[in-house]
């Protein structure tokens, strides 16, 4: 297996379960390893030991970078909003700075990431996105008042980056420029498969 900040061990006594958690690296030949060290520490009848590696600094490096990618496409906005002389400038402003402080925290948790991506993690990050990236899209329409509902601000940022085409707004012509703006960037990023 390649290596790994974060090693979960788990190991079967019986009919029980027990799992614990390793910092350092997981490399071939550590399962073997492992059950000498089980063994020496008097844990009788062990079964088997199963060992389970992930990179947890992978991940969150990755969902970081994207949603400093994100604040800088809501920025797009916010300069749409302040040359239009806008009232919703602050509800930019909120997302912008909510994406900067999430997408820090993780990169922070991500520092240390070694190189490569295992498929794992690159199927993990990718739902992830689909996930995360909706859930700050909607942000702008909370925060600016015209789509006050959660659930239909978050609806109308999935039909976005999923170019569904699907929409909850029923007067687009009472809407903003930038937020109209911003509901097309969703698709246009949708339509690039995020």
């Amino acid at each position: 297996q390649s290596t790994s900040q974060c090693t979960h061990i788990y190991w079967l006594l019986g009919t029980q379960t027990f799992a614990t958690t390793l910092y350092g690296t997981c490399q071939v030949g550590y399962v073997y390893r492992l059950k000498q060290v089980v063994h020496r520490a008097g844990i009788e009848g062990v079964d088997s030991v199963v060992v389970v590696c992930c990179n947890h600094h992978h991940r969150a490096l990755y969902l970081g970078a994207f949603e400093y990618l994100e604040a800088l496409a809501i920025t797009s906005c916010l300069i749409l909003s302040i040359y239009g002389g806008e009232s919703i400038v602050m509800a930019y402003i909120k997302a912008i700075l909510i994406l900067l402080g999430a997408g820090s925290l993780l990169l922070f948790l991500g520092r240390g990431a070694k190189k490569g991506v295992s498929k794992k993690d690159s199927y993990i990050v990718v739902t992830l996105c689909w996930l995360i990236f909706p859930a700050f899209a909607a942000l702008p329409f909370l925060f600016s008042g015209y789509i006050p509902s959660v659930t239909d601000a978050f609806f109308e940022a999935v039909s976005g980056f999923t170019t569904t085409g699907a929409s909850v707004i029923d007067n687009l012509e009472a809407y903003p420029p930038s937020l109209l703006f911003w509901r097309s960037l969703t698709q246009w990023i949708g339509g690039l498969g995020i």
